[in-house]
């Protein structure tokens, strides 16, 4: 029995895209960026053990998606809430207790199957496993009217899928919401569980503006 499963998170609002398609469903090299990380998944787990969040008034969008690309069409779907927090919670809900978890940012597309076997393999020794790249430029960190320069080697750029043991992040998501949950692993950390990371890549970007559009095309025109 496969005990391992994945949630993309595709529920955001997409307001710095500046685009009338929502980020998920903006085609890169003719696919739509929920394709990659879907396909990715789909080729380590079935179809049945992947559940998408998506935003209450994008269903058009998900239904004509699954239309064009009906290898998904065993996908388990639910809407979003108002906080990425709210849409995890949610998928979290109609899962297990029993097995691990990856959760995975629909709008981070290039996702190598070797980083999705790794973080499974891991958090099935240390209950959690988070993906992060160290950071090649200078770093500063602002300090009222001040910046200090920070050690980059000291700067960890964290990255989704990030992978747990379900029936303890289910208790995590127990908490009230906090401001200062800004992914999973925040939540994980904020009711005292503890976090081990490992090393990601450069090249698993979060398209956020329309001049990432550019970059992540090259990148999966060359690696996928």
């Amino acid at each position: 029995m496969n005990n391992n499963y994945s949630i993309i998170v595709a529920a955001g609002a997409s307001t710095r895209m500046n685009s009338q398609i929502p980020k998920p469903y903006i085609k890169v090299n003719n696919k739509p960026l929920l394709y990659y990380s879907l396909n990715a998944f789909i080729n380590v787990m079935p179809a049945c053990n992947i559940v998408v969040v998506i935003n209450n008034n994008h269903k058009k969008f998900y239904n004509d998606f699954i239309h064009e690309f009906n290898e998904f069409i065993d996908l388990t779907y639910v809407t979003g809430g108002e906080q990425r927090f709210d849409s995890v919670k949610n998928a979290l809900s109609i899962l297990p207790d029993n097995g691990f978890v990856a959760i995975h940012d629909a709008a981070r597309p290039f996702l190598p199957i070797s980083l999705i076997n790794n973080g499974f393999a891991l958090v099935k020794e240390y209950d959690s496993a988070i993906p992060y790249h160290q950071v090649p430029n200078s770093v500063r960190l602002k300090q009222n009217n001040n910046t200090i320069p920070l050690p980059r080697k000291n700067v960890m750029i964290i990255d989704t899928p990030q992978f747990f043991n379900i029936s303890l992040l289910k208790i995590a998501y127990e908490q009230k919401f906090n401001t200062d949950f800004t992914d999973d692993a925040s939540v994980w950390e904020k009711f005292n569980l503890p976090l081990y990371f490992f090393q990601s890549t450069h090249l698993n970007i979060k398209v956020t503006y329309p001049e990432d559009l550019i970059l992540i095309s090259s990148i999966l025109e060359k690696n996928v």
